[in-house]
């Protein structure tokens, strides 16, 4: 397998078709925008950095429950407030239900907003105001009887499993179709959901990853030969302030020719789980460092993360500094 990377990204992957498709993002306001803008974002830290318990299951009893708790490790939290989102639209369900949902190659499971979702949670309920999946009104919804949880960094999703018909909606009406496509059903979100505008995640990244014995979507399409090539582009643009508008591709099958130049390198993946690859140096004005580092090519998360000692280095640098109330760096380019 091999990574193409540039400004813009080509993922490969084994397998081969007959179609190309391309798929328009837009950019959306991140959970640290917002919060910052509104004022909430030192609430938000303290809320999330809090001990929380996680709910009792409905089916199960007060003994399980803590049975089941004594099992838990304690996580020391750490902050993904998703900077930029960039939103995808798919649909599920027969006749289509319609989502907005983050294309992820850092994740391998794909989950939207379930009814019951909307029923928890009471006055803060994380899926308030969101689009959710009702299976009564798919005529090729099946229930597959088996539980989903999903956990990233400090946000989580649980519900069921189903199995429908999902679409991922392109550009001139194009689209990817494929039936009986295993998905889950969240009806339990993490309280941070609440301030970001997605109604579901799709992974792109491979089976291993994969919770509840999943097969992510695009494997699947890959796997029924939907494709004309085994590999997808990603075009993300930087957009400053603009909210809700064309955010850049995704391009199914074939290479973006629009943003990806004649001359292309290519780097081999070091995992087969992740979108992994070693990166032999990084070098920022003087400043070099010739370690070796492994890296995630993650389009969930507009973050460009490293160790502390890393992230210092580099910050002095640029001569920015840490502003301890956000937990940023800030400075002017």
């Amino acid at each position: 397998m091999f990574l193409l990377f540039l400004a813009s990204f080509a993922f490969f992957i084994h397998s081969y078709g007959d179609e190309v498709y391309e798929f328009e993002t837009y950019r959306v306001e991140s959970i640290r925008e917002r919060l910052i803008r509104e004022g909430k974002l030192e609430d938000f830290l303290k809320e999330i950095d809090s001990p929380t318990e996680e709910p009792r299951g409905a089916n199960e009893t007060e003994t399980e429950y803590y049975a089941r708790k004594k099992k838990k490790a304690v996580i020391q939290n750490v902050y993904s407030f998703f900077d930029a989102q960039y939103l995808g639209n798919v649909s599920l369900g027969t006749p289509g239900q319609k989502f907005r949902v983050v294309l992820d190659t850092g994740s391998s499971n794909l989950w939207v907003v379930d009814k019951a979702c909307l029923k928890n949670g009471g006055k803060n309920n994380p899926c308030a105001g969101k689009s959710a999946f009702n299976s009564k009104r798919s005529l090729t919804y099946k229930n597959k009887h088996r539980k989903c949880s999903v956990t990233y960094a400090t946000d989580y999703a649980k519900g069921n499993i189903g199995e429908d018909t999902l679409q991922i909606l392109g550009r001139k009406r194009t689209r990817i179709r494929m039936k009986k496509i295993e998905f889950g059903q969240a009806s339990t979100l993490s309280p941070a959901a609440a301030h970001s505008p997605f109604e579901g995640i799709m992974g792109l990244a491979f089976r291993p990853i994969a919770n509840d014995d999943m097969t992510p979507p695009l494997i699947s399409a890959m796997h029924r030969k939907l494709l004309a090539k085994p590999l997808f582009t990603v075009h993300l643009r930087a957009i400053r302030g603009a909210l809700s508008i064309y955010g850049g591709k995704f391009t199914y099958g074939a290479i973006n020719k629009d943003h990806c130049r004649p001359v292309i390198g290519y780097q081999k993946l070091s995992h087969s789980s992740y979108w992994q690859f070693t990166i032999r140096s990084v070098s920022m004005n003087k400043l070099k460092l010739n370690h070796g580092f492994e890296a995630i090519a993650n389009t969930g998360n507009a973050l460009i993360g490293a160790p502390p000692a890393i992230v210092e280095s580099i910050a002095k640098e640029l001569n920015v500094q840490f502003v301890e109330q956000y937990g940023l760096y800030f400075g002017n380019f």
